[in-house]
């Protein structure tokens, strides 16, 4: 499986306000101080890491959503909002996240999360292969 994101767009998310950008091979994000360099790092972690965690939804926003584009059409959503309350319901707020995966045919893609970590057990690397190193091979 070779995918490239073509896409990123991240919303309401911690600092971020709204990222969008086609990232290259390699992609510098720069810019001074407080400027949402590292929001937009943590936000894309948060994509693939699962879980619900609303501390990503920036401060005064509704929700988040990190958004990626796959060069094939795919087009991964998750989405980080308040839990929809009962009338009458005075309970703290809670939040949901959620995560969606559209392939490129438009229909949903079932197991979304296990996707997502196919994804990123594709896209591993191991150093000893890089390097061409062989562990069985006796110093000197």
């Amino acid at each position: 499986m070779s995918l490239r994101i073509s896409e990123i767009t991240i919303a309401d998310s911690y600092g971020t306000r709204l990222a969008k950008f086609s990232p290259g091979s390699i992609t510098r994000i720069t810019g001074p101080n407080s400027s949402g360099k590292s929001s937009i790092l943590k936000a894309l972690a948060k994509g693939f890491a699962g879980g619900s965690d609303s501390s990503i939804v920036r401060q005064g926003a509704e929700k988040s959503v990190v958004e990626l584009k796959l060069d094939d059409g795919t087009v991964i959503t998750r989405t980080c909002q308040p839990k929809r309350k009962r009338k009458g319901d005075t309970g703290p707020v809670e939040w949901v996240t959620s995560l969606e995966i559209l392939q490129p045919d438009g229909t949903p893609r079932n197991a979304p999360q296990t996707y997502i970590q196919s994804l990123g057990e594709a896209s591993a690397v191991d150093p000893s292969a890089i390097l061409r190193i062989d562990a069985t091979t006796v110093p000197g």
